[in-house]
């Protein structure tokens, strides 16, 4: 609910054009930590090898190609994207086979609109279980995911398909009708035993149901209600975990200027919570020990506030996006989290040459209405908080209209507070120095 539909749709000839774009990216890079081995495991292993070090080096290689059809009232897209990371041979169980596919297609009419948007990645768990503060695009949504950030050789695939109808009821009215539905499986490649809590496969789905009010060009309020299922249920795992919600939101959007905009978003979910196929402790009502032959379950419900606050700002030399705010989102482990976050991009131009980026990304986790243990699945009354930050800085300096160089830095740091009492803490400093080329596009 960031812009507005037009109130008529776009008059003209009805022609329309294929456009091919590809984008070429390779370098080096390198991290002092690539395994996030946590700072306490670390000063250990210091101890027995003061000579021994983290730090690795590898090559990698990032291809896309931005395939789109469009007319004055539609477009259809599709990027299919291949991102591979080699290192040493003695650092291989790091190496990275990362494959993505985004489709997006979009139509405008004289009393709305509708739109389908979907992915499909492959990727290394390593390199997905952090989220990024800097976006593959900066006019994407923000995602809706979560991680444990645990370091696993091992595979995660997911779908993701978000459709939306907007419809005008009248001169200033207009209904929205919009939903998601992700399926997120893991390849762990390996034996797990049925008490292993190390990754589970999940669906998430939503639905929001909005009726907008338009003021005038520049404001306009919107009330939602919205819905949402999250279920880890895999074969073979006696632990399962279920949950739905009910929301209502308010929101506020007001366009500045041409080029500055922000929105305001606040409301309230409430979620009911099943847990079933619990092992270790106590069952809190009978009493009984919680056996693989006998899983304990439970239930529990939990109202949580959610909102957002959001500035997007847009110029010939400058991106800008900024927003904070609290959300409801699934984790691999098999669990609901509350996320507040605060998130911060800038993309400047410095001259036609030099261009600096920054980003920034602070999140708390905190399960949702948790009442178990979640590395051991055994009950328990306290909760799992996570605090996650990660800085992205870049230059880049254009050496033709279509190739430039350009290096990144990446600082990560999360702490996971365990049930038992302390936490742990890991961090990572990463390096990219690459060379891009983007094609000016190819038009039929």
């Amino acid at each position: 609910m960031t812009a507005l539909v037009p109130l008529a749709a776009p008059v003209g000839p009805a022609f329309g054009y294929w456009e091919l774009t590809p984008q070429v990216d390779v370098g080096i890079t390198t991290e002092n930590n690539p395994r996030y081995i946590s700072d306490e495991a670390e000063a250990a292993q210091n101890a027995i090898n003061p000579a021994a070090t983290a730090n690795v080096l590898g090559v990698f290689t990032d291809a896309l190609v931005r395939g789109a059809y469009k007319t004055p009232t539609s477009e259809i897209s599709l990027t299919p994207r291949i991102r591979n990371t080699n290192y040493l041979k003695s650092n291989k169980d790091l190496n990275d086979d990362d494959l993505y596919v985004d489709l997006l297609g979009e139509h405008v009419g004289a009393l709305g609109s509708i739109a389908l948007s979907g992915r499909y990645q492959e990727t290394g768990i390593r390199t997905s279980e952090f989220e990024s503060a800097t976006p593959s695009n900066p006019d994407d949504p923000g995602p809706v995911t979560g991680g444990s950030g645990r370091f696993s050789e091992d595979t995660q695939k997911t779908w993701n398909l978000r459709p939306s109808l907007t419809y005008q009821l009248s001169t200033r009215n207009l209904i929205g009708i919009s939903g998601q539905f992700a399926e997120t499986t893991y390849d762990e490649g390996r034996e797990v035993l049925l008490s292993s809590r190390d990754y589970l496969d999940y669906t998430y789905s939503s639905v929001d149901v909005s009726l907008r009010h338009v003021l005038d060009a520049r404001n306009y309020f919107a009330l939602a209600l919205n819905g949402g299922n999250f279920l880890a249920d895999e074969a073979g795992r006696l632990f399962s975990n279920s949950s739905d919600s009910f929301g209502i939101t308010g929101a506020y959007n007001r366009i500045f200027s041409d080029t500055l905009s922000g929105s305001i978003t606040l409301g309230v979910t409430r979620s009911s919570i099943d847990v079933a196929g619990i092992i270790g402790g106590f069952d809190p009502l009978t009493g009984a020990l919680c056996l693989p032959s006998n899983p304990c379950s439970t239930s529990n419900e939990e109202r949580n506030f959610v909102g957002s606050l959001d500035l997007r700002k847009r110029s010939e030399l400058t991106i800008l996006n900024f927003s904070v705010g609290s959300q409801i989102a699934p984790r691999s482990d098999g669990t609901e989290v509350i996320q507040e976050q605060v998130r911060l991009y800038v993309d400047r131009r410095l001259t036609t040459r030099l261009g600096v980026t920054l980003g920034g990304l602070y999140s708390r986790e905190s399960a949702v209405g948790q009442i178990f243990q979640p590395e051991t699945a055994s009950l328990g009354l306290a909760r799992q908080d996570r605090d996650y930050f990660t800085v992205d800085t870049g230059l880049s300096w254009r050496l033709t209209e279509t190739l430039s160089v350009y290096g990144t830095y990446s600082y990560v740091s999360d702490t996971t507070d365990l049930i038992a009492g302390g936490n742990v803490h890991q961090t990572n400093n990463r390096l990219y120095l690459g060379v891009r080329y983007r094609g000016v596009g190819i038009r039929r």
